[in-house]
């Protein structure tokens, strides 16, 4: 088994939220895909849907990809939060027309992502690049930080595996949703230049609101790039709230000077049996911290109250 550190430069996070931490369907593959390839998959997936990433093909991808075996440790490091998503590599594929339909062609130089390969989320970690390293026993501080690497001695002495490590250290894991909007989030950010008003991004973010109704796919435009929907929503709700706990107030200014708030659904999405689903807009979602939120969501009948009183009492509609 090796290990392979993967960078998750700026520019690839729109890549990270299409397919890796939001799945390609299997039924997507398969219009692509030959009829073994899509039974191998589906041996391993059975009727998942798939977090796929590909490379572009030149004189370090090519070999570097020809080397990945199923097995092997795939990390992808977010570079907005110091958060690493660690995966395993299950199959890969080469296919320029998947490539092409799942993240189009690169401007620069016209190839596209093409030496793809598909892979099982372990789990995410709050841990930056340096400290990931030191985790695994990396502890050379002109380490590169990216690239392909064998398991440490050390590190296998330890823990053995990747899924015990994972298992020993729970305190530094967080919940996948938790990556997802941090990187949906700082796709929109950065699509805002810095001196933008809070009106102005407001603004903006409401005519990517109302263009949803007009696209028929499940990305819209915002400025030239393209975003998933959800994540468009999420910007606009915590911009609307001010970042601020509209249950208890609560507010938090990270490290990085960045304001870290959640985005809940009012009604949920996924509706315990019986239940009603809520849809997934602006009037169904309002910022809560952390706290209000596991009470909102997974609280019992009085947990859940405490936290729509306290909405009603600051003027949520719910």
């Amino acid at each position: 088994m090796r290990i392979h550190i993967l960078p998750t430069g700026r520019k690839d996070l729109d890549h990270a939220d299409r397919t890796l931490l939001n799945p390609v369907p299997q039924e997507l593959l398969s219009q692509y895909l030959s009829t073994s390839d899509m039974q191998a998959i589906a041996n391993v997936y059975q009727t998942a849907d798939v977090p796929t990433w590909g490379w572009v093909p030149g004189d370090k991808n090519t070999p570097d990809w020809s080397d990945l075996q199923p097995g092997d440790i795939a990390i992808f490091v977010i570079p907005s939060n110091d958060q690493t998503v660690v995966t395993k590599v299950e199959y890969k594929v080469r296919s320029a027309s998947l490539a092409t339909r799942l993240w189009s062609t690169d401007r620069a130089t016209g190839k596209t992502w093409e030496l793809i390969f598909f892979v099982k989320i372990l789990g995410a970690l709050t841990l930056s690049k340096r400290e990931l390293l030191r985790h695994l026993q990396y502890t050379n501080e002109k380490d590169n930080l990216q690239g392909h690497r064998d398991v440490t001695p050390r590190f296998a002495g330890i823990y053995g595996s990747i899924d015990n490590f994972l298992s020993i250290n729970t305190n530094i894991q967080i919940p996948l949703s938790t990556v997802k909007e941090d990187v949906g989030e700082s796709l929109l950010t950065e699509s805002f230049p810095n001196r933008m008003s809070r009106e102005e991004r407001l603004r903006r973010l409401e005519e990517a609101l109302n263009r949803q109704g007009q696209t028929p796919d499940e990305y819209v435009e915002v400025n030239g790039r393209r975003f998933k929907r959800s994540q468009i929503v999420v910007a606009f709700v915590k911009e609307r709230d001010e970042y601020k706990c509209k249950a208890c107030g609560w507010t938090l200014t990270e490290r990085n000077g960045k304001k870290y708030i959640e985005a809940a659904h009012i009604v949920a999405r996924a509706p315990t049996s019986g239940g009603v689903a809520g849809p997934d807009t602006p009037e169904n979602m309002v910022a809560l911290c952390p706290n209000c939120h596991k009470k909102l969501d997974k609280g019992g009948e009085k947990a859940r109250n405490e936290v729509l009183e306290a909405l009603r009492k600051n003027g949520v509609n719910v």
